[in-house]
């Protein structure tokens, strides 16, 4: 059985250098190899998905097998090969990374166990980078101190770093003492909405969430957090 590494997600192709299949050793027990266990996918838009096959030999002269595959966050894999490689056999694990909801830089890793008694847990590795189509300036709106029955209003920028055509369809804030207007259009691929924040009660912190929706099919919606500290009565 032959296999080759998983072409990623559009719009991208993964090709890694081949690697010769290791020579099965004559030491005792299973021994897993992995060609490589890191990949560094490079750049892809929010929205679409980074895929790896991590292709592993079993170098030892028993059966090698394979339990649990499991993923940090943001990742999912499967075994595409069987959980029982003879020696001499090779198999796949294929990782997908799902970059929506991402930004800038990532590392994702996939965890595989096995009987190998020198590598019970080998870590497999996901990176590189999550542009956007879309983005949100400030990614967060922060007021430092106000008063309850006070009021602060903070701007909100959306725009397209890319210079892709979109618009503003919805803005909407929870809770009620986060209050937004409608989204203006400033400029091309740029539009501002104001923020408010009137807290009602407290002291402490207040926290929101803006949620901005836009026609964009990579990116339809965007969240900003709202963060501010309540101040006591005087």
């Amino acid at each position: 059985m032959s296999l080759a590494p998983a072409a990623s997600g559009a719009p991208q192709t993964l090709s890694p250098a081949a690697v010769a299949a290791p020579t099965p050793s004559a030491s005792g027990g299973a021994r897993i190899a992995f060609d490589r266990t890191t990949y560094d996918f490079g750049a892809v838009m929010s929205g679409d998905a980074a895929q790896y096959g991590f292709v592993f030999h079993n170098t030892g002269n028993e059966k090698l097998i394979i339990g649990k595959v499991t993923t940090g966050c943001g990742c999912t894999a499967a075994l595409v090969t069987d959980k029982e490689i003879p020696p001499g056999g090779q198999g796949l694990v294929k990782a997908t990374f799902n970059s929506r909801g991402y930004k800038g830089k990532v590392h994702k890793t996939v965890y595989v166990e096995t009987n190998d008694p020198t590598h019970p847990r080998v870590t497999l590795a996901l990176s590189g980078e999550v542009k956007v189509d879309i983005e949100a300036t400030p990614p967060i709106v922060y007021v430092t101190a106000i008063g309850i029955g006070e009021s602060a209003t903070r701007t909100l920028t959306v725009s397209s770093p890319g210079g892709s055509d979109f618009h503003v369809t919805k803005v909407s804030a929870t809770p009620a003492e986060v209050r937004v207007g409608e989204a203006k259009q400033v400029a091309d691929h740029k539009y501002e909405i104001k923020v408010t924040i009137k807290p009602e009660r407290g002291p402490g912190s207040l926290s929101g969430l803006v949620t901005i929706e836009t026609d964009s099919k990579r990116q339809p919606k965007l969240y900003v957090s709202v963060m501010a500290n309540v101040r006591k009565p005087e």
